[in-house]
C-alpha cells in the first residue's frame, strides 16, 4: 500500500469545491514474482482516504489464485463487502493485473472483450476558464 497525493497542474473546479490535489493509494500485490497494481482514488465526497483503504485492503485476502475461475471467486467475494468502493477497485484492477500478466493476457482477453478503437467511458467536465 502506497500513498500518494497526485498534484494537478491547475485548480480543479466542481459543484464540491476546488481542490489542487487527489489523494490516492496504489495497491501492489506480488505472488510468484509477479507484481499487479491497483489504485484508489480517494477524493473528499468519497469518504475514504489512506487509512480505509489501508483497513480494507490489509483485511481482504485472495489467497491461491491459481485459474481464472479462483480470480472471479475472489472478485466476487470482494464486491460482497460494503461500501470502500475505492478500495475494492484498487484490489480488483491489481488482481486483474496481477492475472493477466500471470496468464499472459491482456485485461480485453482475460474477460473476453472485443478489442475496439472505440471506447466508452465517463468523465466529469470541471468548471474552469478555457486557458
Amino acid at each position: 500500500i502506497i500513498p500518494f497525493q497526485l498534484h494537478f497542474k491547475k485548480p480543479f473546479h466542481i459543484a464540491h469545491g476546488a481542490r489542487t490535489y487527489t489523494n490516492t493509494t496504489y495497491i501492489k500485490i506480488e505472488h510468484q514474482g509477479i507484481t499487479g497494481w491497483g489504485e484508489a482514488a480517494t477524493p473528499p465526497y468519497f469518504h475514504e482516504n489512506v487509512d480505509t483503504v489501508n483497513t480494507f485492503v490489509t483485511s481482504f485476502s485472495a489467497e491461491n489464485i491459481e485459474t481464472k475461475a479462483d480470480l472471479f471467486m475472489a472478485i466476487k467475494r470482494l464486491h460482497t463487502q460494503e461500501k470502500n468502493f475505492a478500495a475494492k477497485a484498487a484490489i480488483e484492477m491489481a488482481l486483474l493485473d496481477w492475472y493477466g500478466k500471470f496468464s499472459k493476457q491482456s485485461v480485453f482477453e482475460l474477460l473476453n472483450i472485443p478489442f475496439t478503437k472505440e471506447i466508452n467511458t465517463a468523465y466529469t467536465i470541471p468548471i474552469c476558464d478555457k486557458k
